[in-house]
C-alpha cells in the first residue's frame, strides 16, 4: 500500500506521529503522574505481598506478570475496602496495557510503511533507529521478560521514593514505564526526522525507483527499440546526476576557515588549532595566518 501511493502514506504517517505525541502526553498527565507521585506506596504495595517480601537473594519481582500477580493478591488482601496500595499497582498495570495498545498502533503506523518508503541512503539511518526502538519496546513489554537488565539498554531515570539499597531491587520495575515513554518520544522524533528528509528529497525518489526493473530486463526488447531505450536510460541517468543535492550547491553552507584548514591538512590537527600542551609534528611556519609574518630558522638569529 505504501509503495502504491507514497504521498498519501507520508501524510498519514505525519498525522499518526502527531497522534503518538498526544497519546504519550496524555499518559504522562494521567496514570503516570498518579503512579510516580506515590512511588513509595507502589513499592510498599509490592512488598506487602508474599512474593515481594522475599528479597533476601535479590529482586523478587522483576516481571510484568509478577506485578499483575501482586495486584490480584493485593485485591484479595483488601477485601471490600480497596486500599491505595492496590490503586497504585493498578495504575502501573493500566499503563502497561495502554503501552501495549500504543505499541501495536505504532507498528501499524511506522513499521512496514517506513521500511517500504526507505529508498534513499539518507533515509536509512532514521529508518533503522525507528525499527530498533520498536523492537526494544516490544521486547520489554513481554509479560515474562526479566527486567533486571533494563539498564544495559536504557538509562534509568525515575528513582522517586527509592532508598539507596532499593534501587537494585526495584529500580528496573519502577523505571520500565518512564523508559518506554521515553522510547515512544524517541520514535516520534525519528519519524519526524525521517519525514523531513523524505520531503526534502521529494517524491521523485519513489518515481526513480519504479522503472529500475524495466531497465535491467532486456528480454522483451526488439532491435528497433534498443537504441531508444538506451537513450531514454542515458537521459534519465543524466537527469539524476544533474539533480542538486543538499551537499552540492544551493543549500550548502559556505566553507569556513576551519573547513579549509581541514581540507589542507587532510583531517590532521593543524598547527594553528593544536592545543599548547600537545607538541606539533610540523615545524612552525606561520603563527599569525592573517599577517605576512613567517618564522625563520632560530639558529640563524642566535647570539
Amino acid at each position: 500500500m505504501a509503495s502504491k501511493n507514497p504521498s498519501a502514506t507520508l501524510q498519514y504517517m505525519q498525522e499518526a506521529n502527531g497522534q503518538l505525541s498526544d497519546e504519550v502526553r496524555r499518559l504522562r498527565e494521567g496514570d503516570y503522574k498518579k503512579l510516580f507521585q506515590q512511588t513509595r506506596s507502589f513499592l510498599d504495595g509490592l512488598q506487602r505481598t508474599s512474593r515481594g517480601q522475599d528479597t533476601m537473594y535479590g529482586a523478587s519481582i522483576t516481571r510484568i506478570s509478577q506485578v499483575r500477580d501482586a495486584l490480584v493478591e493485593s485485591k484479595k488482601m483488601d477485601g471490600e475496602n480497596t486500599t491505595h496500595f492496590t490503586k497504585v499497582i493498578g495504575y502501573y498495570c493500566s499503563l502497561v496495557d495502554a503501552l501495549h495498545n500504543l505499541l501495536q498502533r505504532c507498528i501499524e503506523w511506522f513499521g512496514d510503511p517506513v521500511r517500504e518508503l526507505t529508498v534513499h541512503h539518507e533515509q536509512q539511518t532514521p529508518c533503522e533507529k525507528i525499527q530498533k526502538e520498536l523492537q526494544f519496546w516490544e521486547k520489554f513489554l513481554d509479560e515474562n521478560k526479566d527486567l533486571s537488565d533494563l539498564h544495559k539498554y536504557k538509562t534509568l531515570e525515575e528513582f522517586r521514593g527509592l532508598n539507596t539499597g532499593e534501587v537494585s531491587l526495584w529500580g528496573a520495575v519502577v523505571n520500565l514505564i518512564p523508559v518506554l515513554l521515553k522510547t515512544a518520544d524517541g520514535i516520534a522524533s525519528q519519524v519526524a526526522k525521517w519525514t523531513a528528509i523524505t520531503l526534502r528529497l521529494g517524491m521523485g525518489i519513489f518515481n526513480d525507483q519504479a522503472p529500475a526493473p524495466k531497465m535491467t530486463n532486456g528480454a522483451g526488447r526488439t532491435g528497433g527499440s534498443r537504441g531508444s531505450g538506451s537513450a531514454t536510460g542515458a537521459k534519465k541517468v543524466s537527469m539524476t546526476q544533474q539533480r542538486p543535492s543538499s551537499n552540492t550547491h544551493g543549500g550548502a553552507p559556505k566553507k569556513t576557515y576551519a573547513d579549509r584548514m581541514d581540507e589542507k591538512y587532510k583531517g590532521r590537527i593543524s598547527l594553528l588549532e593544536r592545543p599548547p600542551w600537545k607538541p606539533s609534528s610540523q615545524r612552525a611556519h606561520n603563527l599569525y595566518p592573517q599577517l605576512p609574518i613567517h618564522l625563520g630558522n632560530p639558529k640563524q638569529h642566535a647570539p
